[in-house]
């Protein structure tokens, strides 16, 4: 035995197998090892999502491309007819009591509608606008810009009909909007009014 008290390495005492610095090292190779191994599934877990994204995204482009636009298409908007804009003169010539129209603008351009510019009225709501202002905007959408009403072109006519509606001359009917007040002034002469 010896005199220092220390454990000589072939005597059956207790000696060290490993050192600090190898424990820290294989800690260390673990550590990396487990972070490689993290790093590689969440990688491979985000090129599945993208994938799926990806093919998610070109189904909604497909159906998207499969359903109709929100507009009319040019053939729809080719049956409102146009025709050269009127004042309402007749009705001061006549002598009528109702307030004149005050001067009738495009809700689309926000300009005034003056004599003998082309305009398309709306079969349904009968608002008027420039014809190249509506058919832009009934290119994109099949509202009325005013009113927000279904726009749809005129249901086409029998021969007797389409025949009456050369020979009459199109008119326009003015609304003056007031708040909650609505006026209209029609420019057809009162004796044809059924």
């Amino acid at each position: 035995m010896s005199s220092n008290g220390t454990a000589s390495p072939g005597a059956g005492g207790g000696t060290r197998c490993c050192k600090a610095t190898t424990l820290v090292a294989v800690a260390a190779t673990s550590f990396v090892c487990c972070f490689i191994l993290v790093v590689a599934f969440l990688f491979v877990r985000f090129l599945l999502l993208r994938q799926r994204w990806h093919h998610r995204a070109r189904r909604l482009l497909q159906e998207q491309h499969h359903r109709s636009k929100p507009g009319l298409d040019a053939a729809a908007i080719a049956l409102i007819p146009p025709f050269p804009y009127q004042r309402q003169a007749d009705a001061e010539a006549e002598g009528s009591t109702s307030v004149p129209a005050a001067a009738a603008e495009c809700a689309v351009c926000l300009g005034v509608l003056d004599e003998g510019q082309m305009v398309r009225q709306l079969p349904g709501c009968k608002h008027v606008f420039h014809q190249e202002c509506i058919d832009v905007w009934l290119a994109s959408r099949a509202s009325c810009p005013v009113c927000r009403g279904k726009a749809e072109p005129p249901a086409p006519a029998r021969a007797e009909d389409r025949a009456a509606a050369a020979s009459t001359p199109a008119r326009v009917a003015a609304v003056d909007m007031f708040g909650d007040e609505e006026r209209a002034s029609s420019s057809t002469p009162r004796g044809s009014r059924g």
